[in-house]
């Protein structure tokens, strides 16, 4: 079916239809495929990407974000590919590794590091990361994911952070795993609501 579309293009045969014939050819075959298969099937895939509407990509990631046989190649292209494709396989794929996850960290826009830290049971390694950025809106994603493990190390930075994101104080003192000592800390700075809480 795919050797048809590509070789009689007056057939009516969308982009779209090709990428997703692609795309589930390599998910079906992806173990038997050799490399030179492989890396035409990534490199149709990426050359259609541009043009292929993003709801079908969408489609695509939601099917594969859970699927733990799919070929780590086509979700790294999608991890890579807008937040809305990339989100569903960030947060959900099982496939992604944690040199992977670090990798979008120090690579990828804010918006999907903000993916990453919603990311169940992340490590300390991607926490220690994390908790680097500036940004608030990444802060906050990482502070309230509560199956997140954050070191005693990140949480004197976010503490440290907190004073002059006041958005980060509530969600960071509502942690059962923050140390006593730094939630004593943040008595300096939080408002009175928060110091009764602490």
């Amino acid at each position: 079916r795919l050797a048809q579309l590509a070789m009689n293009p007056q057939s009516g045969a969308s982009r779209e239809e090709i990428y997703l014939a692609v795309a589930s050819l390599y998910r079906i075959q992806g173990s038997g495929l050799n490399n030179r298969e492989r890396e035409l099937m990534r490199e149709i895939l990426k050359r259609l990407t541009r043009d292929v509407e993003m709801a079908i990509r969408i489609a695509l990631a939601e099917r594969l974000a859970e699927d733990t046989t799919a070929p780590h190649d086509l979700i790294l292209l999608l991890v890579d590919d807008t937040i809305e494709v990339a989100r569903p396989l960030i947060i959900n794929s099982p496939l992604l590794t944690e040199s992977v996850v670090l990798r979008l960290i120090a690579e990828a826009g804010m918006s999907h590091q903000e993916a990453v830290a919603g990311r169940p049971h992340i490590g300390v390694p991607v926490t220690d990361a994390l908790a680097k950025s500036d940004a608030e809106s990444v802060l906050l994603a990482l502070v309230r994911n509560a199956t997140a493990k954050i070191s005693s190390a990140s949480y004197e930075t976010l503490v440290q952070k907190s004073r002059a994101l006041s958005g980060l104080q509530e969600p960071l003192i509502r942690r059962p795993d923050l140390p006593p000592q730094l939630a004593n800390n943040m008595c300096e700075w939080v408002s009175d609501a928060l110091k009764t809480y602490i």
